[in-house]
């Protein structure tokens, strides 16, 4: 297994792009995830960007409401 590193955070441009390049394997999402990085497609003819916008957007699973619909939806719709 290769060792993924990612640039210091504090490091990102004013829109938050860390890192341009690398792939989607999911030793990558997980190092990155756990640095508050996320990929961010920004289209087919550039590669795979990485952001951290200060500030990030985070929601609290504990706090999230699903709404009937959407439940039913997922029911329905398992992915």
């Amino acid at each position: 297994m290769r060792k993924i590193v990612f640039p210091a955070v504090e490091n990102a441009t004013e829109d938050g792009l860390v890192a341009v390049g690398g792939d989607l394997e999911v030793d990558t999402l997980i190092t990155a995830y756990q640095q508050g990085i996320f990929p961010w497609p920004v289209s087919l003819d550039f590669p795979l960007a990485w952001f951290s916008p200060d500030p990030r957007g985070i929601l609290e699973a504990k706090e999230l409401h699903v709404s009937k619909s959407f439940a039913k939806f997922l029911k329905k719709n398992p992915y």
